[in-house]
């Protein structure tokens, strides 16, 4: 250690007191954080202590460890700020993963072994989508991260599922035209492979070879929704036509932008209405495309599958209440997406 740090045996107190503090606010968030604003400040200063030990550790160790310090720090801030509005899982993934990996980091520092290089912060390309029912912001929230990441000098592209390219384009044409109210729903499902297919050889699997972030709204996860069980398609189905499509590559986060179908309905009616021009003066006539005229208990299902997806793989999913401000919910995406 440089003679500038802390003794030793300080910052091993320091780091003691650190995994002690994790373990204390994690018994707190799970038993009461809502409701007592003393077990919120009792999460604040335990995170102040975590992040203390944070700032006396050499620059290479640092390195290690700033990902999950960032996470910390921010975190501490929001509590402090405005934590009526924060998710109760995004607490809990700031004190049961970034905070432990920090500790745990910084006791390989003072036991003379090599540090783990998992938490450094990391450029690597990563593949994000967005998806939900209709109505719940995906496209504003794909815009606002990659505004964010843009500011932060971070390359990325933009796309939607299906389309992009020239051919998933033509196919989404014919996918939503209401006229082809005869289509199956294993054709359904794949022609939506399809269009991902000529996505991922032509525009995303270039842009992660060339070290970009790719932002997609809607992916597999939204087959998985709306097309599960419709002629007897099954889970392994579609995911094994769909590892075909995409050769193997799957997103690393699929963010599920959550809220009542009620609620979400309400936020697309007015992008049904279409007015045109008549010898009779303007017409106003509703709209919609073939998904968006099932009726509305086919959403409620197509939300239960969102929700029942992130719950049988947490480590990729992230469900975020969606019935609040766009910014508030661009906050707790950061914080999942770890940017």
């Amino acid at each position: 250690m440089k003679e500038t740090d802390p003794p030793e045996l300080l910052l091993r107190d320091m780091v003691e007191n650190a995994r002690l503090a994790i373990d204390r606010a994690g018994s707190l968030a799970q038993a009461d954080f809502f409701v007592s604003p003393l077990h919120q400040d009792a999460v604040i200063r335990r995170l102040e202590i975590v992040g203390e030990a944070a700032r006396f550790v050499p620059a290479e160790v640092r390195q290690c460890i700033d990902l999950p310090w960032r996470k910390i720090v921010s975190m501490r801030h929001i509590l402090a700020h405005d934590y009526d509005d924060v998710s109760l899982y995004v607490v809990w993934d700031v004190l049961t993963i970034h905070a432990p990996i920090m500790v745990s980091r910084i006791r390989e520092y003072l036991a003379g072994q090599p540090i783990s290089p998992s938490t450094a912060p990391d450029a690597t390309a990563r593949f994000i989508v967005f998806d939900g029912n209709e109505g719940c912001g995906k496209s504003t929230q794909a815009k606002l991260l990659q505004q964010h990441l843009q500011d932060r000098k971070i390359d990325s592209i933009l796309v939607r599922d299906p389309g992009t390219t020239r051919v998933g384009e033509l196919i989404r044409a014919i996918l939503l035209n209401p006229d082809h109210d005869e289509m199956a729903m294993r054709c359904e499902m794949l022609l939506y492979m399809a269009a991902r297919a000529q996505m991922m050889k032509e525009i995303i699997q270039p842009a992660l070879d060339a070290g970009k972030w790719v932002i997609s709204y809607r992916f597999v996860s939204s087959t998985l929704a709306y097309q599960l069980g419709g002629d007897g398609l099954t889970i392994a189905e579609i995911k094994a036509v769909a590892d075909i499509a995409i050769g193997g590559r799957w997103p690393e986060l699929t963010l599920i932008l959550d809220m009542p179908v009620e609620m979400s309905r309400s936020r697309v009616a007015a992008k049904f209405l279409h007015k045109t021009k008549t010898l009779f003066g303007e017409e106003t006539k509703e709209v919609k495309d073939r998904i968006e005229m099932r009726e509305h208990a086919y959403h409620t299902m197509v939300r239960a599958n969102f929700l029942a997806q992130a719950k049988a793989l947490p480590d990729r999913y992230r469900v975020i209440d969606a019935d609040r401000t766009p910014e508030v919910v661009h906050r707790d995406i950061l914080a999942v997406a770890e940017v």
